[in-house]
Formats: C-alpha cells, structure tokens, sequence
C-alpha cells in the first residue's frame, strides 16, 4: 500500500490544513446532523508532504463521519507534544471492541461489528498510519464500546528536521536543515 507518487518535504501550517479537512466535509457532517467541534492550540509549522498529510487528516474524518450517528459529535483537537504535533479525532459513534483494535489500521481490515454501519474500502485507516510511519510518526487508537473512538496521529514539527533525508527536501526548506 505505498504513498504512489513523490514526496515533497516542506514545512506547513498543520492548522490549515485541519481546517481546510473540517471545512470540506461540514456540509455533510450536518447534513447527518453531526457537528464539528475544532480544538486548535497554537502549533509549531510541521515537517512533510502536505498533501499525504492532508490525506490522513481526511481519512480520520471522513471516518469519524461514517461511524458517528446523527446528534453526534467529532471533536478534532491538535496541539504540540515535543518536537512533534499531535492530531486527535475524537467521535461519540458506536466504539471498537477490544478484540478489534490491534487490526483497526491493516489493511482492507473491516470489523465484523462494523459490517452493517458503514460501507468502505478498508483501506482508509491504513494509508493513515502508512502516512504517519513515513513521516517518522505515530497512529494510536482508543476505543469504548458504547462511548466512541479516538485516533492520534503523532507527527513531527520542523524541530524534527534532520531526520529527513535533504534530498527529499524542498528548497523551501533545505537551508533550515543545513
């Protein structure tokens, strides 16, 4: 299952680009009568490609929105941890049970508890931790049955830079990591 295409390391706005996600599914959310709750604390820029990163971002939604029932919420909050930016996409749907989660990010993995919510691929949850392993990060998940689901997504910041190979790096960039 890997990223096709080339990568662009460059900083970017993590920030933008959750808005931008939330933004380009806030009419369905309340179509299905789910709302968004954004939690932002002020982050440092990220390191990588920003569209891969944009990807994971909409592959949590996108997500959350499937599992979550009507009058529900999403609540997705982003904050610095370190020298690394944390994403949380937190939803109020049905829950993984607990037999479920070591498989939720393989790939074209659908637990059987799941079958007769939401319709997919499978493949969603695994291009986000395939994101997150690329960029020298993490994908966790969190559940309660009844309760709802949490993913974090741990990615680094630009503080994280030398650990990018400089031929990857946009010029944008590179002078930083001289």
């Amino acid at each position: 299952l890997r990223m096709q295409g080339s990568w662009r390391i460059a900083s970017y706005q993590f920030s933008d680009l959750v808005t931008a996600s939330i933004g380009a599914y806030e009419s369905r959310a309340t179509g299905k009568g789910v709302q968004f709750e954004n939690v932002v604390e002020s982050c440092p820029e990220g390191i990588g490609d920003a569209r891969a990163v944009r990807r994971l971002i909409d592959n949590l939604i996108i997500n959350a929105l499937k599992f979550t029932p009507k009058g529900g919420k999403i609540r997705v909050e982003l904050r610095p941890s370190g020298d690394n930016i944390c994403l949380s996409v937190v939803d109020t749907g049905p829950g993984i049970p607990p037999e479920e989660l070591p498989r939720i990010f393989d790939p074209f993995y659908q637990g059987p508890s799941h079958k007769s919510i939401a319709q997919g691929t499978g493949l969603g949850l695994a291009v986000v931790r395939e994101v997150a392993i690329l960029h020298k990060g993490s994908a966790k998940v969190e559940s309660a049955v009844g309760q709802g689901t949490t993913f974090m997504i741990e990615l680094p910041s630009i503080a994280r830079i030398k650990e990018f190979d400089p031929a990857l790096l946009d010029e944008s960039v590179a002078t930083r990591a001289a």
